[in-house]
């Protein structure tokens, strides 16, 4: 073997060595421990709205996961609502456990006492647990 075989043998494998040590070392920052691992709840107060054309109404409840909060959303297409509160973008620094809702929708005219839009919430913990509210 040449010297100059042996020096880009040698820096080749130095280069692997590293690149597989940067790559096993990196972590991901969406890593977050689980506590009980149970799917986060949801206390809507009222669970039903009644309101009238034209009128604005408030979806209020509240949240709660041991594990920490990451986002609700609501949604309703007759409405045209879809609706994220994403807790790790809005609260970057906090991990919220318990988040009190309260999300106001303006209401529409042509509304009649007949219509019904239920509207779906989903609350996603860290861990990725979805229960679902229709």
């Amino acid at each position: 073997m040449t010297t100059k075989f042996r020096v880009r043998w040698l820096l080749l494998t130095m280069l692997t060595v590293f690149a597989g040590l940067c790559l096993t070392s990196c972590s991901s920052d969406d890593d977050y421990p689980t506590v009980d691992g149970k799917a986060p709840t949801l206390t809507l107060n009222p669970t039903s709205i009644k309101t009238e054309p034209g009128r604005s109404f408030t979806i209020k409840g509240v949240a709660n996961d041991a594990d920490g909060l990451k986002s609700i959303r609501l949604v309703n297409k007759s409405l045209y609502l879809d609706k994220t509160i994403d807790f790790l973008t809005y609260y970057p620094d906090t991990m919220l456990h318990e988040y009190q809702l309260s999300y106001a929708y303006p209401g529409n005219e042509t509304w009649s006492e007949n219509d019904t839009f239920p509207i779906e919430i989903t609350v996603e913990d860290v861990g990725g647990e979805l229960p679902r509210r229709p």
